[in-house]
């Protein structure tokens, strides 16, 4: 007889900033560091997983605070983010729908609804999309990586902001 866990369903994220006092920034295909965005004064609460599913821009900066950044993603079947390595920050993701593989030095991994990973600064890593379908994906950065408020429909023009 199998059995298995259900978990209850978590319908909403609830982000804190508290540390004081940290200067944020991730170096970035310009060269420079972010800089510092205003310190939020108040936290930030969405339904997460219908935000990701709904999501259909490439890249999607949700909230940013001074030591992390909440982001969406919808990489198209056969899209990859493509390889690289954040000297000074560490990345969370978590899928919420379709299916692909993450690659972390070199180590490839199925990945699909459900499944969440941790990327270490210094990592190398690429997320691809090998299914038919979006994958819908969010990730955490600490420290934050992207401006404030950034919105890009495409990899393409993801690509042409140099991010």
């Amino acid at each position: 007889m199998r059995t298995s866990l259900r978990l209850p369903a978590v319908p909403a994220l609830v982000l804190w900033c508290i540390v004081p006092g940290c200067a944020s920034g991730d170096e970035g295909a310009g060269g420079g560091a972010l800089p510092a965005p205003p310190r939020p004064t108040m936290g930030y609460v969405t339904n997460l997983e219908r935000a990701t599913i709904e999501n259909e821009d490439y890249r999607r900066v949700l909230f940013t605070a001074e030591h992390m950044q909440l982001v969406l993603m919808t990489l198209q079947p056969g899209e990859k983010i493509g390889l690289e390595v954040h000297k000074d920050g560490d990345q969370f993701f978590r899928v919420e729908a379709g299916t692909g593989t993450v690659s972390m030095n070199g180590k490839v991994t199925e990945i699909g609804a459900g499944s969440a990973f941790v990327v270490p600064a210094g990592v190398e890593h690429n997320v691809v999309n090998t299914g038919t379908t979006p994958l819908k994906l969010y990730t955490v950065y600490c420290p934050p990586r992207h401006p404030p408020g950034t919105v890009q429909r495409t990899k393409r023009e993801a690509e042409a902001a140099g991010r």
